[in-house]
């Protein structure tokens, strides 16, 4: 992901001075969904395992437990409350504000109170194929690390309906947005606004090591990376996130081909954003694309082991900074064969062309998020040893036959799609739904947009396209 990051402070810009404490550091837990792509090699289909990582939150007095995604993509917390009867809100906690000392129902997204007899506004949010609608409250959310529990008064969207797609496969209860305020309904629901010292911390555990990721609020800790942190300055901050200008991409070094990625912008820069929430090196479809033709990954991997380096060059607070992926951290490789973990998405009317950058280059990097001075570092993660695999011999028990799979039963799930407020799948397989959000056609359409299996080949998810919209602000309009 990053760069090979150099010694020197002096040379580099980096920091030598030690971090800030007297924040609260905690473990996040991952949640791995396996897809298969389109198309097959070797008539199988090539899988791909995308992650979420998720904490947890207490809200209310006394506090009430939720597991959220911690998500600098977007600007908002939301969580379902004792309202919401819908399938996945009764899969998950739900926040009863009638337990909570410290609870206050507001009927305006400006922060005034509801009062009896008063009317009150909602908000509905979509994102990817799902939607939820929610009340505006206020009250104590606290997280709690070793020794050390931070509290803040925030408001956030009590969700009151949700969609059954995606939202009743999820693991987690909500989503705690950690983007600036210009992501967030107003800075009075920004969580990041809230701290008095606004910096967010992130490491990503390998997961062959022995050890566990985790999130820092108001600290960051220099024994989870190597050297110094690097820094990049902010730009655009008014949108929201935490955007860097990108120099552009080189295979192989920092001296390599450039592919051009930025040549089209007025200065010769583009916009990357370091989010949490995405799982993939996401962009708009001509990024992508060039990304794509640039490496020239074979599904059956038979050119991995040739596969360049991808560097990704940004401007830093003093010089250049370089950021590099191998193939190993942008392909995802298995017995299956081989999926670079990037894909296209639609941007929102108006958005420049930009890269979103997931969660491998978190994986490798150790990230410091600092609003205060404008700032984003990065430094070289410090992992723990691998583990050791151990062989041990023993007996294998005569293999008997598999039974027999029933019959795979193939049909629509109109119902939910209704109760979901979305079309049935015949609809949706004229707007076309079956290419647009393929996950969903494949758990709640497979007759309509002919995902049946053939011959019982257990397949799982078929992407034909995946799609991450950003959270909307909360006032129905998508950003």
């Amino acid at each position: 992901m990053l760069p090979c990051l150099v010694a020197t402070a002096a040379a580099t810009g980096g920091v030598a001075f030690p971090p800030p404490g007297g924040g609260v550091t905690f473990p996040l837990h991952r949640y791995t969904t396996d897809y298969a792509l389109p198309g097959r090699v070797n008539g199988k289909h090539i899988r791909m395992h995308v992650n979420q990582y998720f904490g947890r939150v207490a809200l209310g007095t006394p506090p009430q437990p939720f597991d959220v995604v911690f998500d600098t993509g977007s600007g908002n917390l939301v969580v379902p409350r004792a309202q919401c009867t819908a399938k996945p809100c009764a899969s998950h906690r739900r926040f009863m504000a009638n337990q909570s000392s410290t609870a206050h129902e507001l009927a305006l997204d400006d922060g005034t109170e509801l009062t009896p007899g008063d009317e009150r506004d909602t908000s509905t949010i979509s994102y990817g194929s799902g939607m939820l609608t929610g009340e505006y409250v206020k009250d104590r959310m606290c997280v709690e690390g070793p020794g050390t529990q931070l509290c803040y008064e925030l408001n956030f969207l009590g969700v009151t309906t949700e969609s059954d797609y995606p939202f009743s496969m999820l693991p987690f209860d909500g989503i705690l947005g950690l983007g600036m305020a210009g992501l967030a309904t107003t800075p009075q629901f920004n969580f990041v606004s809230q701290l008095k010292k606004p910096i967010l911390a992130f490491f990503i555990a390998d997961p062959n090591a022995d050890e566990e990721s985790e999130v820092s609020f108001e600290e960051w800790r220099a024994e989870r990376y190597e050297g110094n942190l690097q820094w990049m300055p902010l730009e655009h901050m008014d949108s929201g996130y935490w955007q860097v200008a990108l120099i552009d991409v080189y295979l192989r070094s920092p001296s390599g081909e450039a592919i051009g990625l930025c040549s089209e912008d007025d200065d010769g820069t583009c916009r990357a954003t370091l989010d949490t929430g995405s799982s993939l090196l996401m962009g708009s479809a001509r990024e992508i694309t060039m990304l794509q033709r640039a490496i020239n990954a074979d599904g059956d991997c038979s050119n991995y082991a040739d596969l360049p380096d991808l560097v990704f060059a940004i401007r830093g607070s003093s010089g250049r900074v370089d950021l590099t992926l191998t193939r190993d951290e942008y392909v995802d490789k298995s017995l299956s064969g081989c999926a670079p973990l990037m894909h296209s998405l639609e941007l929102p009317p108006g958005m420049p062309p930009m890269l979103i950058l997931g969660q491998a280059f978190f994986q490798k990097y150790y990230v410091v998020f600092d609003m205060a001075n404008q700032k984003v570092g990065a430094a070289r993660a410090k992992h723990a040893p691998a583990r050791q695999k151990v062989v041990t011999a023993r007996q294998e028990a005569p293999k008997r036959p598999a039974p027999a799979s029933p019959p795979a039963v193939c049909e629509d799930k109109n119902e939910a799609m209704r109760q979901s407020q979305l079309p049935d799948c015949p609809k949706f397989k004229t707007f076309g739904g079956c290419a647009k959000w393929a996950t969903l056609a494949s758990s709640h359409c497979t007759k309509s947009c002919g995902l049946c299996p053939e011959n019982h080949d257990q397949s799982g998810i078929v992407i034909k396209e995946m799609q991450r919209t950003r959270m909307g602000r909360g006032d129905g309009s998508e950003i």
